[in-house]
């Protein structure tokens, strides 16, 4: 029997391993993804389509998720948006992780974490 299983282990490499890697999850490779003037618009609809009913169409934040006012580190925004976020009790908020399950593409991620990066507060 550990003969025949031998014999198999380069069949079994050939269909399991590619299978096994095409599942996956993506991996973090940001890289800054400067937003063209013709691309705003797209952009700024993935956000509302993707992060505003948590937090906020102008990062504000709406109680389901955190304002985005001091997010302007495109890299950190970017990290947060792959892997995902769990705040500690009592708010225990949780931010999908839109790269790790390949929910968003490395690109939409680099343009989504250049675009809060421009978000201000309404004060001064």
């Amino acid at each position: 029997m550990r003969h025949a299983l031998i014999k198999l282990a380069p069949l079994i490499f050939q269909l399991v391993i590619p299978a096994l890697a095409a599942e996956a999850p993506a991996a973090f490779d940001y890289r800054p993804q400067k937003i063209s003037s013709a691309d705003r618009p797209a952009v700024a609809e993935l956000y509302v389509n993707t992060c505003a009913s948590c937090h906020g169409p102008s990062g504000e934040g709406n109680g389901n998720g955190l304002a985005l006012y001091g997010s302007k580190d495109p890299l950190a925004n970017a990290a947060a948006m792959h892997f995902g976020r769990k705040q500690p009790p009592p708010l225990e908020i949780v931010m999908p992780a839109y790269g790790v399950q390949s929910l968003l593409t490395q690109t939409q991620i680099g343009q989504l974490a250049e675009y809060v990066a421009g978000f201000r507060p309404p004060w001064p």
